[in-house]
């Protein structure tokens, strides 16, 4: 706490640099396999205040996002697609995306995904424009004012353990901080396993989309291998007949 105090201090006297720092910081956490985004977005808040940390937090993220995602559909998309094809729960989410469209999209943002590896999932969706993307981003960004907040209210528990204030004042501050926590993980957990229940049956009609598909693929290739038969052993008998005509044409020569 003392350490993050002393940090806080130092971003705060730096008017330019200390909320560009932020900004840049959450930026670079929209590229896999770059970690820490909450960790940032509660420095935010303890930094800033809510919701003044608000601020550099929306921007990195969004502009992160935007960045990683135009990169991805422009340079990566073929190699992202085939290795996002191994693993069959993004492949069925991809599908999801692909048939529900921006509704499906926001939850999905909303959702406990981690923010960078869904930045390049969607982008190897063909149904989904930057614009589109950006919209939904920008939609669902504001979810992490909550972390904001829980990050502001990180000062109460530094004065706890520094013992600037008796615990008795900041009572009503750590039960806000709890409620928050506790709303934040039911809304999180209910949002996971709706977005879950949506992929699954989706991923079920995909799959007999899929059986359907190779029915028709082997119905076809039966139906084309008769015909294909017939014209290769025509030339054979075709072949035959020249031979045994051909030959009292021998024995007469």
């Amino acid at each position: 706490m003392q350490q993050s105090a002393q940090f806080a201090e130092f971003v705060r006297g730096h008017t330019l640099l200390g909320p560009l720092l932020l900004t840049m910081a959450i930026f670079t956490t929209m590229f896999p396999p770059i970690m820490g985004l909450s960790t940032i977005l509660y420095l935010c808040g303890y930094i800033y205040g809510f919701p003044g940390g608000f601020a550099p937090a929306y921007l990195g993220a969004l502009g992160g996002a935007c960045t990683c995602f135009l990169l991805a559909h422009s340079y990566l998309r073929g190699y992202a697609s085939r290795v996002l094809a191994r693993y069959p729960s993004a492949r069925a989410l991809r599908h999801t995306i692909d048939k529900r469209g921006l509704k499906l999209l926001i939850l999905i943002r909303l959702a406990p995904y981690p923010s960078n590896m869904v930045n390049v999932l969607l982008a190897t969706s063909s149904s989904i424009s930057l614009r589109t993307f950006a919209l939904a981003s920008a939609l669902t960004f504001p979810k992490y004012l909550l972390q904001i907040y829980i990050g502001s209210s990180l000062s109460t528990l530094t004065d706890l353990v520094s013992g600037t204030h008796p615990p008795e004042s900041h009572a009503l501050s750590l039960a806000v901080v709890g409620c928050s926590i506790a709303l934040g993980i039911g809304l999180t957990v209910w949002l996971w396993f709706h977005v879950q229940r949506i992929v699954k049956e989706d991923a079920l009609d995909m799959d007999e989309e899929d059986a359907e598909a190779g029915d028709i693929r082997m119905t076809l290739m039966q139906e084309g291998a008769a015909p294909a038969a017939g014209v290769g052993a025509t030339p054979s008998i075709d072949a035959a007949r020249w031979r045994h005509s051909a030959s009292p044409l021998t024995v007469v020569g």
